[in-house]
């Protein structure tokens, strides 16, 4: 019970960090730069084009870790929830 317990805290935690991290705010941004990369005059200045997708790529990736580690803290409570 206590094991299950202190994931719950660790999942508090992460949620918190994610809060301070702007999580959200990076996935709105994603979904920005998705949308502008969808439209044709997009890709008329190519290096802006470029930096963009780059940027777009980061933003997927900080985004991708952080579920990732949120959905991993989930299934450790699960498993130790099962476990007592």
């Amino acid at each position: 019970q206590d094991k299950y317990q202190e994931i719950k805290l660790i999942r508090q935690r992460v949620s918190d960090l994610m809060e301070r991290f702007d999580v959200e705010s990076k996935q709105r941004g994603i979904e920005k730069l998705e949308q502008e990369a969808s439209l044709a005059e997009f890709w008329v200045d190519s290096k802006v084009a470029q930096n963009s997708m780059r940027a777009l790529a980061q933003l997927k990736k900080q985004v991708a870790d952080w579920k990732t580690l949120l959905a991993d803290v989930d299934d450790l409570a699960e498993l130790i929830k099962l476990c007592i």
